[in-house]
C-alpha cells in the first residue's frame, strides 16, 4: 500500500510538472528544468549507492555516464545551434543537440523501470521526462529536435547499459560501461578542449574504469556493497559527498584539474562502501 501511494504521489507530481510547463509558467519551468540537471542525477546516484544498494548505485551511475558521454560527443560533432541567445530564459552552455536534460531524465527513469521491473516507474519517468523536455522548449534553450533526440539517446543508452550490466557484478558493470563511454567523452574533449562537460565526463569514465578494476581485485567487495549496517552507509555517504565537493573545487581551478578531481571522486565513491565495511568490521550481505 505504501509503495502504491508513493508511485501515485510521484505520478501526480510529474503530471503537475507537465501541466505547468505546457501552460507556459516560466517560473515553474525553471524549477522543473533544474530537476534534469546533471548535478541532480549525480546526487541521486550517490544516495542510491550509499544508502540503498551499492550494486544498483554503480549500475545507475555507470549507465548515466554512458548516456552523458554519448550526449557530449553528439553535441560536439554535430555542432547544432541553440535558439538565439537573446531569447533564452535560463542559462545554457554547449551546442544544442541532443538535450542533455532530456537524455539524462529519460536514461535514469528507463533504468529504474528496467531494474525494478515496474510499470509505475516507467509511467512516472515518461511524464517527468516529458515535463523536463517541455521546460527546455518553453525556456527557449532548445528546439524540438534537441529534446526528441535527447529522449531517444537516453532510452537507447539506458537499454544498452541495462543489457550489458544487469547480470554482471558491480565491478564488471563499472569497467565495461566506463570503457564504452571513455572514448566518446575523450574524443569530444579533444575536439573542443574548452568544453567543461566533456572534461568532467572523461574524468568520470576513467574513474569508472579504475574503480571497476579495483573492485574486481578487492576480496569481498561485492558482498560489502550490500551490507545493511547503517554506520557503513552513512560513512560511505559522507566520504562520497566530501569527494564530490573536492572535485567541484578542483573544477573551478581548470578543466584538467576538474577532470582529475572527478576521476578521483568516482573511484573514492565506488570504493567508499567496501572500505567503510572493512573499517567498521562488516562484510555481511543483506
Amino acid at each position: 500500500m505504501r509503495q502504491r501511494m508513493l508511485w501515485l504521489v510521484l505520478f501526480s507530481g510529474a503530471l503537475l510538472e507537465l501541466a505547468a510547463c505546457t501552460a507556459g509558467s516560466i517560473g515553474y519551468c525553471r524549477a522543473v528544468t533544474r530537476l534534469g540537471d546533471e548535478a541532480v542525477y549525480m546526487l541521486i546516484g550517490i544516495l542510491a549507492y550509499s544508502l540503498l544498494s551499492g550494486t544498483l548505485g554503480i549500475r545507475l551511475v555507470s549507465g548515466l555516464a554512458l548516456a552523458s558521454s554519448i550526449v557530449v560527443a553528439l553535441k560536439v560533432f554535430t555542432g547544432l545551434p541553440r535558439p538565439p541567445e537573446d531569447t533564452w530564459l535560463v542559462e545554457a552552455s554547449g551546442p544544442a543537440f541532443p538535450s542533455g536534460h532530456a537524455a539524462l531524465s529519460a536514461a535514469f527513469w528507463t533504468m529504474v523501470a528496467l531494474y525494478a521491473r515496474s510499470l509505475p516507474a516507467a509511467l512516472v519517468g515518461a511524464v517527468h521526462t516529458a515535463a523536463v523536455s517541455a521546460s527546455r522548449l518553453v525556456l527557449n534553450v532548445h528546439y524540438p529536435r534537441d529534446v526528441l533526440g535527447g529522449i531517444i539517446v537516453g532510452v537507447a543508452a539506458a537499454a544498452v547499459a541495462y543489457k550489458a550490466s544487469a547480470r554482471r557484478s558491480a565491478a564488471s558493470a563499472a569497467l565495461l560501461l566506463g570503457l564504452a563511454g571513455l572514448p566518446l567523452a575523450a574524443a569530444a574533449l579533444a575536439a573542443d578542449p574548452g568544453y567543461g562537460a566533456a572534461a568532467r565526463l572523461t574524468g568520470i569514465d576513467a574513474g569508472l574504469v579504475a574503480a571497476g578494476a579495483a573492485l574486481a581485485r578487492m576480496g569481498g567487495a561485492q558482498e560489502s556493497l550490500e551490507t545493511p549496517r547503517l554506520r557503513v552507509r552513512l560513512l560511505s555517504l559522507v566520504v562520497s559527498l566530501a569527494a564530490l565537493a573536492v572535485a567541484l573545487v578542483l573544477e573551478e581551478m581548470g578543466l584538467l584539474a576538474g577532470m582529475a578531481g572527478f576521476a578521483a571522486f568516482t573511484v573514492v565513491t565506488a570504493l567508499s562502501r567496501p572500505l567503510a565495511a572493512r573499517l567498521l568490521g562488516s562484510r555481511r550481505p543483506v
